[in-house]
């Protein structure tokens, strides 16, 4: 259940913009826009350098269809990485905004936040710089040439981190979205529990193409002798209940529900042909585009645009005049004045789709199930079934 700009939005926003650089690893020579779009797909700026050359050809392959105005299906990446995009994605709160307690106040005793999408961007920043310093003082030639090099990727990652703030679906923080969610679902009686599932199963199963599907499938284990298959609602709501119980499976509850409101932002009618959502930064407001829409807002990419070069001109001032900073950090401002945040009137709608989404109700968080559980249906049953869950009738 992925919420992420696409690779091919990553990699032509990282190369449209000037200053892009190149470097050469296990044989694939990737572009900033390239490494930009890897970073859903490689753990750190290390774990790309030493990447299988084979691995990283196929994944850059990917890349490249989709910038071209080719598919990739979600299951194109996840084979290609051996399975990590997904379990990257689905602990990718780092790629949202930082706590911002007019979206969600968190419940009392909620823990702090881990990283965001800024707190990710400033690391990435700070490593970059570091790079760049030590490869001016090292004196051997190879190893001043990996130093250069790691700044080029480290600097891609920060640029992914960069694009992340400028996302209408990412205007929240997820980890408190997820906390929120928690607290509300822990504190249902085990009946309300079981009656919100079985509003989830029944409205899944009204539809009737999901319904079709869930009838190809059925239980591993018998039922008074039989194998009942999952468009019966009974067995259906059962299966969501033991997904609920398993930490993965309820973790991945808990991802599509922040799937059904990033969707919502990024699709968020926002009058004249625009979607999105009204944000501002230090020197102008306008609508920001989401994942997938980014090509309906010139505005988001021409704001974007400015933020990289912004950024790369930085990394160049000190790449071509070396000198002393009081901190790695000392010019980030430079960049982030640039990073949107939503307008008082936006926080306050956000506010509404979050409060709707984790409210444990059958309306609201139980509506937003059947949602997404009509999109994903066909990727969560397959996978169910490779893991021996349940299997084809």
């Amino acid at each position: 259940m992925i919420q992420r700009y696409d690779a091919f939005e990553h990699a032509k926003a990282g190369d449209r913009a000037a200053g892009k650089r190149t470097i050469t690893v296990g044989g694939s020579t990737l572009t900033s826009g390239e490494i930009n779009a890897l970073a859903d797909l490689y753990g750190s700026p290390d774990d790309l350098l030493k990447a299988d050359p084979s691995e990283l050809k196929a994944l850059v392959a990917l890349v490249r269809r989709q910038v071209a105005g080719g598919t990739v299906a979600e299951s194109e990446w996840d084979r290609a990485s051996g399975g990590r995009y997904t379990q990257l994605n689905l602990k990718n709160s780092p790629h949202f905004a930082p706590r911002n307690s007019t979206i969600i106040n968190p419940p009392s005793g909620s823990p702090t936040p881990g990283p965001d999408h800024l707190t990710t961007f400033t690391r990435f920043y700070t490593e970059t710089v570091k790079a760049i310093q030590d490869s001016q003082l090292e004196s051997d030639p190879v190893k001043k040439q990996a130093l250069a090099d790691r700044s080029t990727a480290t600097a891609g990652f920060a640029e992914h981190y960069l694009m992340d703030a400028f996302s209408a679906g990412h205007l929240f923080n997820k980890d408190d979205f997820i906390e929120k969610l928690r607290t509300n679902l822990d504190t249902l009686a085990p009946a309300n529990l079981t009656a919100l599932f079985n509003s989830v199963a029944m409205g899944v199963i009204a539809d009737k193409k999901s319904k079709d599907l869930l009838d190809d499938y059925e239980t591993v284990d018998t039922h008074y002798g039989f194998h009942p298959n999952f468009s019966r609602p009974a067995a259906f709501q059962g299966l969501l209940e033991q997904l609920y119980k398993d930490p993965d499976g309820r973790q991945a509850v808990y991802s599509g529900l922040v799937k059904v409101v990033h969707d919502q932002l990024s699709n968020n009618p926002a009058g004249a042909g625009a979607v999105g959502v009204d944000v501002e930064n230090k020197f102008e407001k306008w609508v920001l585009s989401g994942d997938r829409t980014l090509d309906k807002s010139a505005d988001s990419q021409r704001i974007i645009t400015k933020a990289l070069e912004q950024f790369r001109a930085v990394l160049d001032d000190l790449r071509s005049a070396p000198r002393s900073l009081r901190s790695p950090t000392e010019d980030i401002a430079k960049v982030t004045d640039y990073f949107p945040k939503p307008t008082a009137a936006s926080q306050v709608a956000i506010a509404r789709m979050v409060t709707k989404a984790t409210d444990a109700a059958a309306s609201g968080t139980g509506a937003a199930l059947v949602d997404i559980l009509k999109v994903e249906l066909p990727s969560i049953l397959d996978a169910l079934e490779k893991r021996g869950k349940i299997k084809k009738a």
